[in-house]
This record gives C-alpha cells, structure tokens and sequence, in this order.
C-alpha cells in the first residue's frame, strides 16, 4: 500500500499487509521559487520521478493520495502540478488510485475532520506507533492505512467507519 501526500515536501510511505513500514521519506526541498515557471515544472517531474521509482520497486496494489488542498493560492499551482504528475505516474504505472479530502484523512486518524497537524502527529503515534516529525510523512502513514480500509480491512473505529464509507459512496 502507498500513502502519498503530494506538497512541495512529499510525504511518501509504503505499508505491508500487517502494517509494517517498508519505506517512508519526505521528498522535495518545500523552498518554491515565485514566478519560475519551468522551474515549477522540474520539480513537479522530479516528484513524479520519484512516485515512479516507488511504484516500480514496491509494486503496490492501490496507491492513496492525499486530495488537493485549496487554501493557499501562493503555491496552488505548483501543488497541482505536483500532484498530477505524481498521479500521472500511478495511471502510466497501471496502479489505481484513489483521492483522499484532507477532511476525511483527517477524521480517520483522529476522529475529527478539523484536526491540526500536532494533533495528527499525536494520534498516528497513540494508534499505530508510528512516530515521525514530518506532517507530510504522517499524513502518508495514515493514506495508506486508508487504503487498507478501502481494500477490506476492518476500520477499528467510528471515525475510521465514517471516512471509509464516506469515500466509498462517493460523496
């Protein structure tokens, strides 16, 4: 299972069947030069790139990328191209994926579709053990374990439930 969460630093985890982390990294510098378009595009290959050499050597079998975020329009560009690189990768690599609404990720992990950063660092770790200082890589963590709820694991709670079906119906 691959967790992506596509910004100008990538968080990026693959998981196993039992929840064990074979990989997990934060990609990309985050430092976004104003106006440089071709250097926006570079950087959106370059995570593109990245995705691509995941997929190719951890073969996984869903990859669940984190929806785009419309709040910040100083980078909502490059975001975008960020993410449709990187979702261009999984379609070119013939991984199905699926979108996650920052809301619904959010609710998953913590139960509340409104939770900040520190609260979501703070319940991945009580929940799963899985200890990191990266947001980006914390909200991965936690795409992936979504993935494995839509694949047919179990959700553990009612905040789990709630995301997943949300997904499912489509709405």
């Amino acid at each position: 299972m691959l967790g992506v969460d596509p910004s100008t630093k990538t968080g990026i985890v693959v998981l196993g069947k039992d929840g064990e982390v074979f990989f997990k990294e934060e990609y990309g510098s985050g430092k976004v030069e104003a106006g440089n378009s071709k250097s926006r595009i570079d950087r959106a290959l370059s995570h593109g790139k990245k995705i691509r050499s995941i997929i190719d050597i951890w073969h996984p079998v869903l990859m669940v990328v984190e929806g785009y975020g419309y709040a910040n329009t100083n980078t909502l560009a490059l975001l975008v191209e960020i993410g449709a690189a990187i979702r261009f990768c999984a379609v070119h690599r013939e991984v199905p994926f699926v979108e996650v609404p920052p809301s619904s990720l959010k609710k998953f992990v913590t139960g509340s579709g409104v939770a900040k950063k520190d609260h979501m660092l703070l319940a991945t770790y009580k929940r799963w053990k899985f200890e990191t200082e990266s947001d980006n890589v914390c909200d991965a963590y936690g795409l992936a374990r979504v993935g494995w709820c839509i694949l047919g694991v179990p959700p553990a709670n009612a905040g789990e439930r709630e995301a997943v079906a949300k997904l499912k119906s489509g709405k």
